[in-house]
């Protein structure tokens, strides 16, 4: 069982324990050195389990990954969400003082062995996140943007009430005249999509409706929504989580010969504009990653120079459900907020 980092234990310590010397130990943890992968691997076994903490030179430099489980690099960065969340990251970094670095996704741990910087931000963290725990391990302070899905007590993280915000587009569109609700599920295991499962499910049993649940691929909804609108029994409101649902459920929806909003009421989570003048504009809810980043960026910045951070475990930041003519079937009463 790894234990908590302390400045008590040093790499003679852990050469003594693993058994090589202080120098192997040294290139071990740098990634430095020749070895055999099993060595290296031991070595850095033996120092998190001893909670060694390496001495860190201050770099004025901060870090941002985005750490969800996805089988190879992607682009995150063209996603609205993530972009403006590195903006946010970036005013505030230099707004102290401080340069941003952000990591591209699927690298392994030998890259963030050498990654020098003072902090990190991770969002949407996943189950059993090995990023996470390395650099928990070397001592680095890390701040959450979604909550972790093993969240621990002295963990810091800025996340939205997701499953209050879930549950107020389920029930838009219910008001909206929809009886066979479908949500577009995700095949990752960061709090953020398991969250919109699990309270769509309760959601459903509630009413007893009917769970019309498809998993899609972050990258390509297009698939699960051509299974949902070929079912028998399809949906007639659709919910995605994910900044590419909306486009896929149009595209399909025409293809099918469906009318947005009188067949099919259409939702997603996004941060674009470029819903607002699609035919129809659709309704989106909105997850304000600029204020949320802005607030986890200052929260690692009093983490990195040593004082207490305002808060201490979780800070729970607003939704907004922007209601437009994809869920107006029956007017809506209210733009509400969750």
């Amino acid at each position: 069982m790894p234990r908590k980092p302390s400045p008590d234990v040093t790499m003679a310590d852990v050469a003594r324990v693993a058994g090589v010397s202080i120098a192997t130990v040294s290139n071990a943890l740098n990634s430095a050195g020749r070895m055999s992968q099993s060595t290296r691997d031991k070595v850095r076994r033996v120092a998190r389990e001893l909670g060694y903490l390496p001495a860190r030179a201050h770099t004025r430099t901060l870090g941002l990954a985005v750490t969800t489980d996805h089988p190879a690099s992607w682009g995150f960065a063209e996603i609205p969400y993530f972009s403006q969340a590195i903006q946010s990251a970036t005013a505030v970094a230099h707004e102290h003082g401080y340069g941003l670095v952000v990591q591209p996704t699927a690298v392994g741990l030998e890259r963030w062995a050498v990654l020098a910087v003072d902090g990190m931000l991770l969002i949407d963290s996943p189950k059993g996140d090995r990023v996470r725990a390395d650099l928990l391990m070397r001592g680095v302070p890390v701040v959450h943007i979604g909550r972790p899905v093993s969240a621990e007590p002295d963990d810091i993280w800025v996340d939205n009430d997701v499953e209050g915000a879930v549950r107020g587009v389920l029930d838009h569109l219910s008001q909206a005249g929809a009886q066979r609700v479908a949500l577009l599920g995700g095949d990752t295991t960061d709090y953020y999509i398991q969250a919109c499962m699990t309270t769509y499910r309760q959601w459903c049993a509630e009413r007893g409706e009917p769970v019309l649940l498809e998993l899609m691929r972050r990258k390509n909804p297009a698939p699960a929504v051509a299974r949902l609108l070929s079912r028998d029994d399809p949906p007639d409101a659709i919910f995605g989580p994910y900044d590419r649902c909306g486009h896929a459920v149009l595209s399909a929806a025409r293809g099918h010969g469906l009318r947005i909003p009188e067949d099919l009421l259409v939702a997603c989570a996004s941060e674009s504009s470029a819903y607002e003048t699609t035919t129809p504009p659709v309704t989106t809810l909105s997850l304000d990653p600029v204020g949320a980043t802005r607030i986890a960026t200052e929260l690692l910045i009093q983490l990195v120079e040593g004082g207490t951070p305002a808060v201490s475990g979780g800070v729970v930041h607003h939704t907004r459900l922007l209601a437009r003519k994809s869920t107006l079937r029956v007017a809506a009463d209210h733009l509400s907020t969750a």
